[in-house]
């Protein structure tokens, strides 16, 4: 998929035109990444994010949830075609306000936090698909919704 388009002055981050239906964003690999690369080369303007947690817990393999934070105003904006598109993963925004609407199409980007849960399962009451969900986060949407 096509990557997300950085604009240094207006600080607005836009969701590639790909103009076709509803579209689900996965915040680090999509959005983030992204950033990255495209920083690389354009390192005269401010920061669009900061990183808080991925601490690894101990040598479990295990890492605290990431939260990613849109910093010096900048801002996500939904692409140019009449659509509903979803990011997930952990953003917030240091003033507030992570998505400005796009004023020319009816399109929305909605922002939506994921949270890391760590379960441990036990008993003979508990399936393998039971683990497997608590380990996925399957669980996190229908316990804590």
């Amino acid at each position: 998929m096509a990557d997300w388009i950085f604009n240094g002055v207006t600080r607005i981050i836009k969701e590639p035109n790909v103009g076709a239906g509803n579209l689900t964003w996965n915040l680090e690999r999509d959005i983030y990444s992204a950033w990255k690369r495209w920083a690389q080369d354009n390192a005269q303007f401010e920061p669009a994010f900061s990183v808080e947690g991925g601490t690894p817990i101990g040598n479990t393999g295990i890492f605290s949830g990431k939260t990613v934070i849109l910093i010096n105003n900048w801002k996500l904006e939904a692409g140019d075609w009449d659509h509903l598109s979803f990011v997930t993963g952990n953003i917030f925004s240091d003033d507030g306000i992570d998505v400005i609407p796009n004023a020319n199409f009816s399109a929305s980007l909605k922002t939506f936090g994921s949270v890391n849960a760590q379960g441990i399962a036990t008993g003979s009451a508990v399936t393998e698909q039971d683990k497997t969900d608590i380990i996925d986060g399957v669980w996190n949407k229908e316990i804590c919704p």
